[in-house]
């Protein structure tokens, strides 16, 4: 079920079930605060895995979760810093990465042993 909203007034909502997230859409000097962001939402999930993590719940992959969730918080945030380094922030208009992707990474299958 994909109810994904988009609203000139409110952020971008989506809905999957048991599961409602709005998105900021536009800047906040433009549109306002109309919605959250994706670090948000990652700060959300790991608030709820340290939840797990203080109780019978704790274990091992819910602190591997939170350090990728960390590492994905950095990355958009790192985003956000070359965007405004390249005076793109706050528009529509690519940035450019750092990264140059590999796509011989994604296409070619690679075994643990290199063979």
């Amino acid at each position: 079920m994909n109810n994904d909203k988009p609203s000139a007034q409110h952020g971008h909502r989506l809905e999957r079930p048991f599961l409602t997230i709005v998105f900021q859409r536009g800047s906040i000097d433009e549109a306002g605060i109309n919605g959250c962001r994706i670090e948000d939402v990652i700060d959300a999930m790991v608030d709820k895995l340290r939840d797990y993590q203080s109780g019978a719940l704790m274990c091992d992959e819910n602190e591997e979760t939170m350090d990728f969730l960390e590492l994905a918080k950095l990355a958009q945030l790192r985003r956000r810093k070359l965007r405004q380094d390249q005076g793109v922030f706050n528009t529509q208009s690519p940035h450019e990465s750092i990264f140059e992707r590999r796509t011989e990474d994604v296409e070619q299958d690679f075994s643990a042993t290199g063979a």
